[in-house]
């Protein structure tokens, strides 16, 4: 391949046309190539001489890599001079032996030695020899004292193997395979009919490339044609490095940190397979960024790797799976590219984040080190347990204690918790929770002041910077995230209610108010009245309850229940939760009058404690009908599920809140269930993060305002 009219080895055409060679009428030599001497002397690089020592150390560098070399061999009877592919020995003096790889079809019969020529990529080496004895698949030789190197590109090429490539332009697709790569080429060798190939290729528009190894697509991106080498069946493309945009951009985004000493990244890249390492300039919850010599760089944006080593040695590692989406050339010739994080699961997302936000401000924490007494007094002083919600579970105090050690100690997969703390003084908490099959819940939000600090909206900002690039893994399967409140809880109202009300969008953002109670549950083998029926949802109810619930609220509330029975692939919640020695468990029933739906269950199983209100571990009832259905059949109803329960009331949560309301029932609060869908976070985000900088006074008064003028 030629750049700027600069020669290199890889260029010469091989001759799977040569033609008889005059005067050996026997033989054609189909992987022989032609060797352009001119060129090199042509080239507009340097040439210097190289001693024999450095040369021997690069020839036994490629012995030790099984890489091959190239034997200057010259046909007597035309003088033309082409390159044999061959395997050098090891060299201690100035004697080498180099043999023909298995399988090939040249000859060293009939030809005479000129010498050697390396190419490693970024320069030709070209030492001449002379032969001392040969065969037919082997040739000794002696090297001379000194060689002359040609610095003929400006970026280093490395080799590729087993890499398919797909070149897409318009309805037309060109098959072929990558033999070389440097961050500005791409030399693909083509299959199929290269004539007919070529005609249907319009060499002055752009195209798509696709490159694969195996199944795992390793490339995707645009190019355009540099040239076309017929004789090789080879196009020499060039990747636009345009970058990739994998997210939409945001008005506020996730500060990059800088971290000292550095963490590095390694992996095997994914043309070359070779082990790679460089430093991480600059690192996010959802990317990260090196720098590298332009002429020696291996990235291309649109390159995509499976494995990545997030490592600071002797202190943590963090696999990821990554993109290249950007480069940005830096001064001194070098270039500064942009990773995004493909995918990462939930515990090493936790690694990071805990690293990162700790970075930001030293009193963020994420860590499974939670020291659960100072925990519990937080949670009693700051209010967020008060009178009323501890009696309802003082009776069961010890097993909240044996679930909160277990979900904060050893459930890394389906819970994560943040404090806000000075040494062993907590300020501020939250955690959240895989409540549904695709949904995480954030429950337990606390804070308390920290000095003048307004510490809640330290912790809300810092939710923020986790939801940034959490819900984006697929490996941590988050459709939704919800988040129950009371509507009377002025923090919540505003900083969740308020997005919801201003989004105006309830299949981005919606919020639903039940009534709560705690009804006791009688077990009772008595029959629902006549014609009445509770059974468990079959796929037809639970497709009449989201029509039912789209007249209703048209929000998303169904939807994050995650009825549909869709399980991630690292298996069902039910498994996950067991897996901690935990449970939860989850289904719908229908209640039915004469076979018409007059309303839903949906009971929830969880142990005691894995949310302090019970919202997980208590019965959802959802009334579409609420005509002729009297609390008394719900009341008789509730009842078939008394034996789930270890518990003399369970928490009854009631939508809409108006059913109670029209029957006259009695409850002590109501509840807001509050659902994002994760395609309406980036949208979440900027609202709060735009609101978290409203100084506290003005915040404060717009909350008062607001209210105000409501009444």
């Amino acid at each position: 391949m030629q750049e700027g009219g600069h020669c290199m080895v890889s260029d010469v055409h091989s001759s799977t046309d040569i033609k008889e060679v005059p005067g050996s009428s026997s033989h054609k030599y189909p992987q022989a190539m032609q060797f352009k001497r001119a060129n090199l002397k042509r080239s507009m690089f340097s040439s210097s001489r190289v001693d024999q020592k450095k040369i021997i150390n690069i020839i036994n560098f490629h012995n030790f890599n099984d890489e091959q070399v190239f034997a200057l061999m010259v046909y007597p009877l035309t003088k033309e001079e082409l390159l044999f592919r061959v395997l050098p020995g090891p060299c201690i003096g100035a004697e080498l032996i180099c043999t023909l790889p298995e399988g090939t079809h040249l000859s060293f019969d009939n030809f005479e030695l000129k010498g050697l020529v390396i190419d490693n990529g970024k320069s030709i080496i070209l030492m001449q020899a002379d032969p001392i004895r040969a065969s037919s698949q082997s040739i000794t030789m002696k090297l001379r004292k000194s060689g002359t190197i040609y610095n003929t590109r400006h970026a280093k090429r490395f080799y590729c193997h087993l890499v398919d490539a797909v070149l897409k332009q318009g309805d037309r697709e060109i098959e072929g395979s990558l033999e070389e790569f440097n961050p500005s080429g791409l030399r693909i060798a083509l299959k199929g009919n290269f004539t007919e190939v070529i005609s249907s290729l319009h060499s002055d528009k752009e195209f798509t490339i696709h490159l694969t190894r195996g199944d795992d697509r390793i490339f995707s991106g645009l190019g355009n044609l540099i040239r076309i080498e017929d004789k090789n069946n080879v196009l020499v493309v060039n990747p636009l490095n345009l970058p990739q945009q994998r997210y939409k951009p945001r008005k506020f985004r996730n500060p990059r940190m800088i971290f000292s000493p550095v963490p590095k990244v390694i992996f095997n890249h994914p043309f070359t397979l070779k082990r790679v390492i460089f430093d991480v300039v600059d690192i996010t919850t959802s990317g990260f960024s090196v720098v590298a010599n332009s002429d020696t760089s291996l990235l291309i944006p649109g390159m995509i790797i499976d494995i990545v080593t997030i490592t600071r040695p002797g202190l943590f590692k963090m696999k990821c799976s990554a993109q290249v989406v950007h480069a940005s050339p830096q001064q001194k010739n070098r270039i500064k590219y942009g990773f995004a994080i493909k995918d990462i699961d939930v515990v090493t997302y936790n690694q990071l984040f805990d690293m990162y936000s700790n970075a930001i401000d030293r009193h963020a924490n994420v860590s499974r080190d939670v020291n659960m007494d100072l925990l519990w007094e937080f949670f009693f002083e700051s209010g967020f347990i008060y009178p009323n919600k501890y009696s309802c579970f003082s009776q069961y105090k010890e097993e909240y204690k044996k679930t909160y050690e277990t979900l904060y100690h050893n459930s890394p997969e389906i819970f994560a918790n943040f404090t806000y703390q000075e040494n062993d003084a907590i300020y501020g908490h939250v955690s959240i929770i895989k409540s549904y099959e695709r949904t995480w819940m954030i429950h337990h939000l606390a804070a308390t002041p920290m000095g003048t600090k307004r510490t809640g909206l330290f912790v809300l900002n810092h939710i923020l910077n986790y939801f940034d690039g959490f819900y984006r893994m697929p490996s941590i399967g988050m459709d939704y995230m919800i988040f129950y409140f009371r509507p009377d809880n002025k923090f919540p109202d505003h900083f969740f209610g308020g997005f919801c009300r201003e989004y105006k969008n309830p299949q981005g953002c919606s919020m639903d108010c039940f009534a709560y109670i705690t009804q006791p549950l009688t077990a009772t083998k008595t029959a629902l009245p006549e014609n009445w029926t509770l059974s468990e949802c079959s796929r037809e109810d639970i497709v009449e309850l989201r029509s039912s619930y789209k007249k209703l609220s048209g929000g998303l509330m169904v939807d994050a229940f995650c009825l549909d029975g869709e399980i991630d692939a690292a298996g069902s919640i039910n498994d996950l939760y067991r897996k901690y020695g935990l449970k939860r468990e989850y289904k719908a029933h229908v209640l039915k009058h004469s076979g018409m739906t007059k309303a839903y269950m949906i009971v929830d199983e969880s142990d005691m404690g894995v949310n302090l209100s019970e919202l997980l571990n208590s019965i959802k009832i959802i009334v579409t009908d609420n005509t002729d259905l009297p609390w008394g059949i719900l009341k008789a109803s509730l009842g078939r599920f008394s034996g789930l329960y270890r518990t003399s009331n369970v928490p009854v949560l009631i939508y809409p809140y108006q059913y109670a309301d029209k029957q006259g029932i009695t409850y002590s609060k109501k509840y807001n269930l509050w659902v994002l869908s994760a395609r309406a976070s980036d949208d979440y985000s900027e609202h709060l993060k735009t609101q978290a900088k409203i100084r506290p006074a003005r915040l404060f008064l717009k909350i008062l305002l607001s209210r105000i003028f409501k009444k």
